[in-house]
């Protein structure tokens, strides 16, 4: 007896938090060399609230590209990030003998679980949300807006992700009233199909 299939699932949540973060360190500490490490993670510690933690964090956001732009250099990052991730969680046993398979989705986890994760490198406080949806870019952050978040998607290779995704997309309801709205909705949603 028993089940036939003993999968657990994981999920990979923050996936954009840390890619994001990842840049933005690159880029200040190891590229531009604004600040050593021990400085950002200083400044980190202290939840960004120093006249200089101000401003660290004011560079990080807005100095540094963002997932979810169509940005390939830290769409990279997050692509290498999961594969590494999805690979790991493979690894593993669960305690029925079945496996590990991995996922990246939210549903509302990424409010409770950043409220226990301290202030992060891509300019997130302490405690705030981390992004929500598992593969959504942080809440913000896609400022080229929703056509460049499917681009930025499009990049991760979601097979390895035999657990599921979830992808956060808003739009103001103004944006699809009527037929045109719908029109809009339907060629969006046929792009994020072709692409690849």
């Amino acid at each position: 007896g028993g089940a036939r299939y003993n999968f657990s699932g994981v999920q990979g949540i923050g996936i954009a938090n840390l890619s994001d973060s990842l840049h933005a360190l690159k880029g200040m500490v190891f590229e531009q060399q604004r600040l050593s490490f021990d400085e950002l993670l200083s400044v980190l510690k202290a939840n960004f609230a120093t006249p200089e933690g101000e401003k660290v964090r004011a560079r990080l956001i807005n100095r540094f590209e963002k997932y979810g732009n169509d940005i390939d250099e830290v769409d990279n990052i997050s692509a290498e990030l999961l594969r590494h991730y999805c690979k790991e969680v493979e690894k593993y046993q669960n305690p029925r003998g079945g496996y590990f398979t991995p996922g990246s989705y939210t549903v509302s986890a990424h409010v409770p679980l950043g409220s226990v994760v301290g202030a992060t490198p891509d300019g997130r406080f302490a405690g705030e949300q981390l992004a929500d949806g598992g593969l959504s870019p942080m809440l913000g952050q896609d400022a080229q807006g929703p056509t460049a978040v499917l681009k930025s998607v499009s990049k991760l290779d979601n097979t390895l992700l035999s657990n599921g995704t979830l992808l956060n997309v808003k739009f103001t309801p103004a944006t699809l009233e009527g037929e045109a709205g719908l029109r809009k909705l339907a060629d969006f949603l046929r792009a994020f199909t072709q692409l690849k």
